[in-house]
């Protein structure tokens, strides 16, 4: 993992870096079409009454400096299936080295440094799961704002993914993500399924999973 970033420009990265995409859980894993990819998907739980003050300022130029610094390919508000006042955003990477320079540069960001200050007081709790996988990021970012609900499921890492980019039956429901647990429960995997509704999610239980939270994309949000 050889990554050399200029700050907060993502495409500018050597050819060394765009090499060093991670192969972490076993190798032939197939996730989807494509080269597999470091995604990071972090919770946050928001004291109730500050959820609605966190989108606002999420949503606004003040969050600019960390977009500009890496893609985030989803933010989602969790609707039900675990714990509520709480958003899911998906982070790309290309190795571990991308994660740590990113992280670098937005730590000598004053902008970047005063939302953090602001959204301190508001937060219960923050998780974090890095995984390698694929998300059909072409076909999520190209639906338009606020036509699709999103079901992000749990499984036994001896489940087998659906196969990426499939329909999962007549309601619309796709399967847009498959990701494998690299640095976290090394025994869970994850797979994201899109629909135009939550009831076009249902044909993606398949009573495997061990967990599900059904997703709204924020109106800020690349994948809708």
């Amino acid at each position: 993992m050889l990554a050399t970033l200029s700050k907060r420009v993502v495409g500018n990265r050597s050819a060394a870096s765009l090499a060093a995409k991670a192969c972490f859980s076993s190798a032939g894993q197939t996730y989807g079409p494509g080269s597999p990819k470091l995604y990071e998907l972090r919770t946050y739980q928001l004291k109730p009454e500050h959820l609605m003050d966190y989108l606002v300022l999420t949503g606004s130029d003040a969050f600019k400096p960390r977009t500009e610094a890496s893609k985030c390919n989803g933010f989602f508000v969790l609707e039900m299936g675990d714990t509520l006042n709480a958003v899911c955003h998906f982070w790309e990477y290309d190795s571990f080295d991308h994660r740590t320079d990113v992280r670098a540069s937005l730590a000598s960001d004053t902008g970047f440094g005063q939302y953090i200050q602001t959204i301190r007081p508001w937060l219960v709790s923050q998780h974090s799961v890095m995984t390698e996988g694929w998300l059909d990021s072409d076909f999520c970012e190209a639906a338009e704002v606020g036509s699709g609900r999103y079901l992000l499921q749990k499984h036994d890492a001896s489940v087998a993914f659906p196969a990426g980019g499939s329909d999962l039956g007549s309601t619309g429901c796709k399967n847009v993500g498959n990701f494998q647990t690299v640095v976290g429960n090394a025994n869970e995997r994850f797979s994201l399924a899109r629909a135009p509704s939550f009831e076009g999610l249902t044909p993606a239980f398949t009573n495997k999973e061990i967990g599900s939270t059904m997703l709204i994309p924020s109106g800020f949000s690349l994948s809708q």
